[in-house]
């Protein structure tokens, strides 16, 4: 069989296969690209946590350690720190996007480091830190959180770029 009469023969199903094959390569892109817009978001509401995780923390160090003030914000940080467990579950144990189903050692490295630094050191203490050590206490969980959402981004680059 020449090309020519291949051609004659099949020529009426080439353009239907270079339209299918060219569909399924256009869908498997765009499927990419809405996969790293919701790996994304959920980053970003990550971070979101995280920052206001910081704000109720300076809070509650700001209020007396047996007021009922105190063990509501304390109870908002637990809630915070839950919500913010379940979405990086989200992200990584349930596979969202290529993310693979265990987080890499320096992110959950991180992540712990995040947690000790919220719920650690002095944390529902009858006793509050003050001066340098109430600012020692803030800057490692800032410091914390903001390795912990670097290095998220930083998978979300490795993994789509």
């Amino acid at each position: 069989m020449s090309v020519a009469s291949f051609i004659k023969d099949y020529g009426s199903a080439i353009p239907w296969l270079l339209v299918t094959v060219g569909w399924f390569i256009s869908n498997a892109q765009a499927n990419r690209r809405e996969l790293r817009k919701e790996v994304r978001s959920e980053i970003s509401e990550l971070e979101n946590i995280v920052k206001d995780v910081g704000k109720e923390l300076r809070s509650y160090y700001a209020t007396a350690p047996a007021s009922d003030l105190a063990h509501e914000r304390a109870l908002n940080i637990k809630m915070s720190m839950k919500a913010l467990d379940s979405r990086f579950d989200r992200l990584y144990c349930h596979n969202l996007g290529e993310f693979p189903a265990e987080p890499p050692v320096e992110i959950q490295s991180v992540r712990e480091q995040f947690f000790d630094a919220v719920t650690g050191e002095k944390f529902e203490s009858a006793v509050r830190p003050v001066g340098q050590e109430l600012a020692t206490i803030l800057a490692k969980q800032h410091s914390a959180g903001l390795k912990l959402i670097d290095g998220l981004y930083s998978a979300l680059l490795k993994e789509f770029n």
